[in-house]
């Protein structure tokens, strides 16, 4: 049996959403039964399997709603006669859910996540458009192998390093490193280059409560201290420039990582990875030398949700060390 179907989760957002005239307000519609519709008007060269999987806005999804998707979207793929799935998402946190499932799904077979920036009734339009590529992005066999995918206004990007840089226009989603990995021309799916293959941790549930810290000049140290004497299992900080902080926060960091929290040093820089490099007081050095981690080229957020999943897989302090980068300084 050829593999013809592509499986379209819906779990809400934009994409599924209209624009009330009325009261100048976008709101969810019941279904993506609109969606359909207007699909209905063009040949994608698949079978469309259509999945109501919830119908949340996006700042509502969280990970153990993903753990429930990742599951779902691996029995449908299990299939023989489906080629791919695609999950139509809100975009809010589009780049995290996606990340998320990459860190838990190891299938084979392509996952395409798109939205929509913009909703239905709208002057400007843009849900057809992604929905359609996502589709012929994941039926096709050029598809495969490449982790988790996200498609919006005709780029493919990889989970890893997408994500929303504006918050109204069509062309938002961009790439931290590497720039879009491939497009869909004119119906046409083009690749550029292989992603990294990455690790994949099959956890069943998340356990482990880690926290996201954004430096800013002059801060006080009280988040980090609210975060030891909560006792979270981990925290995440954006540092500022490659990885440096202001030199109050070093106490409680201090203190956090005595308490056996591991600490994790991203930048709150759009582009460019966390660096061990600068040696003075609160820079990147000298925090590597107390014990933090360095995410490299991975965001605040999504370093928070590779580090949940680590913990959650119940990876030992020498082994979470193992998934992140050392830094410049060795």
């Amino acid at each position: 049996m050829k593999a013809n179907k592509v499986v379209v989760f819906t779990t809400g957002g934009t994409i599924m959403s209209r624009f009330d005239s009325a009261t100048n307000t976008i709101v969810q519609a019941e279904n993506g039964d609109h969606l359909l519709e207007a699909l209905s008007a063009f040949h994608c060269g698949y079978e469309i399997e259509v999945r109501d999987f919830c119908n949340r806005p996006s700042p509502h999804m969280d990970p153990e709603i993903g753990i429930t998707l990742a599951r779902e979207i691996s029995s449908a793929l299990q299939r023989q006669e489906v080629c791919g799935a695609v999950v139509a998402h809100g975009t809010d946190t589009i780049e995290e859910m996606s990340y998320f499932v990459s860190l838990i799904l190891s299938e084979s077979k392509p996952v395409v996540f798109t939205g929509a920036m913009k909703s239905s009734s709208e002057e400007y339009i843009d849900n057809i458009g992604n929905l359609l590529g996502a589709i012929r992005i994941a039926g096709n066999p050029a598809s495969r192998d490449r982790g988790v995918l996200v498609f919006f206004n005709q780029d493919i990007f990889s989970a890893r390093y997408v994500s929303k840089s504006d918050t109204n226009h069509m062309n938002s989603f961009v790439a931290s490193s590497g720039g879009p990995m491939g497009a869909v021309i004119n119906g046409e799916v083009l690749y550029y280059h292989i992603p990294c293959k990455q690790a994949v941790y099959p956890v069943t549930q998340i356990k482990a409560d880690v926290q996201l810290v954004k430096a800013c000049f002059g801060m006080s140290p009280l988040l980090i201290d609210a975060c030891v004497e909560a006792k979270v299992d981990g925290i995440v900080i954006e540092a500022l420039g490659a990885g440096n902080l202001p030199p109050k926060l070093l106490p409680s960091i201090r203190r956090a990582l005595d308490s056996g929290i591991p600490v994790v040093i991203a930048s709150r820089c759009a582009h460019g990875p966390s660096l061990a490099i600068y040696a003075y007081e609160g820079g990147g050095a000298p925090l590597k030398a107390m014990g933090c981690l360095f995410a490299g080229d991975l965001s605040g957020p999504k370093t928070r949700i590779k580090l949940m999943v680590l913990l959650s897989a119940g990876c030992s302090p020498e082994q979470i060390a193992a998934h992140f980068p050392t830094g410049a300084a060795g």
